[in-house]
């Protein structure tokens, strides 16, 4: 497909962002920078440059550089004379007045902002202050969240967050090496008493899984088996993806008012594998199918045919991962801006 623009997307290095976007990354009409620059000195000085420790001491100025540096393209894949910006929330957060910058040095650009997160948990590194979300609409031309709830309380535009069709195998050879039955992978967060909860409910029920928390105080900390803990933010997201592959179904339990599709849901899609969620907003969702996927928001509700399908490790197709593709989502976009 022909798009009406060419995309430059300034979004993150986190790995699940890089292959949830890895169609996009592929592309030869869409370039994708995960960091502020590909020069080991200037990656060497941004990191200290913006730290957040000696930032939360002394608020370094001059952040904007680095913007400045990343936006001038050096070495495009295309002609920059039609261009739309796709911009992570966390480049706004980070007091790089990235939207500014590309304003003026692009004047006839079109911009995107999307929020992968809550909006009402994020602020401008080094002062904690609030994003301006007024401002973002007003500096740009469209703003998307995955999040239903904020969609309506900001007036942005919802789309779900993007993921990838993953190179695996999911014959019934393939997945004989299957371990789990539940695998839950989070930080505590708000919701440390509802993920034990779950928890103990599962285990009641015969059903053998891989918990792995991270960020939890070492006073909350329960000692059981099938639940590990980490620091920082937890395991690669390599080695998630090799636990969802070795479990039957996963475990999604949302952030306090959380309504969106979280990576756990991608990740049930695409590796085809049940879903236990207390998101209600599923319900809602085109790929819902109640025989993979157990709303609930005790876990004693689910149905003794669910947790036997899990046992058993029956086959789930939702034949919908082609409709997350980030491609999809670009086209989303050329809709929305030609309207």
């Amino acid at each position: 497909m022909d798009f009406q623009y060419k995309y430059i997307i300034l979004g993150s290095n986190w790995d699940f962002y890089l292959n949830a976007y890895r169609d996009a990354i592929n592309h030869p009409d869409i370039e994708y920078h995960s960091s502020y620059s590909k020069n080991i000195l200037d990656k060497l000085v941004s990191y200290f440059h913006l730290h957040n420790r000696i930032n939360s001491v002394i608020n370094l100025p001059f952040k904007e550089i680095w913007a400045k540096k990343l936006i001038k393209i050096k070495e495009p894949k295309f002609e920059l004379d039609n261009i739309c910006f796709i911009v992570f929330y966390g480049w706004i957060c980070n007091n790089f007045d990235v939207l500014e910058t590309i304003k003026k040095q692009y004047p006839e650009a079109k911009i995107i902002v999307i929020f992968n997160d809550l909006i009402k948990a994020q602020t401008l590194k080094y002062t904690n202050e609030p994003l301006d979300i007024d401002y973002i609409k007003k500096a740009s031309n469209l703003v998307i969240t995955f999040d239903f709830k904020e969609a309506d309380e900001y007036g942005l535009t919802y789309h779900h967050i993007p993921y990838s069709m993953p190179n695996i195998d999911n014959s019934s050879e393939a997945n004989a090496d299957i371990t789990y039955d539940v695998y839950f992978l989070g930080q505590a967060k708000n919701r440390l008493p509802q993920i034990m909860d779950a928890y103990f409910k599962l285990i009641k029920q015969g059903l053998k899984v891989n918990f792995i928390l991270s960020n939890v105080p070492k006073k909350d900390m329960q000692i059981h088996d099938g639940i590990t803990y980490t620091d920082g933010m937890g395991i690669s997201y390599y080695n998630n993806l090799k636990n969802v592959s070795n479990s039957r179904c996963l475990l999604e339990i949302m952030q306090q008012n959380g309504s969106g599709y979280t990576s756990r849901t991608l990740e049930a899609i695409a590796y085809g594998k049940r879903l236990i969620s207390n998101n209600e907003f599923l319900k809602r969702a085109p790929f819902y199918n109640p025989q993979y996927i157990a709303v609930t928001s005790s876990f004693n509700d689910l149905t003794p045919k669910f947790i036997a399908d899990i046992k058993e490790g029956t086959n789930v197709d939702y034949n919908y991962i082609h409709e997350l593709s980030p491609i999809k989502l670009i086209e989303f976009i050329e809709s929305k801006l030609k309207s």
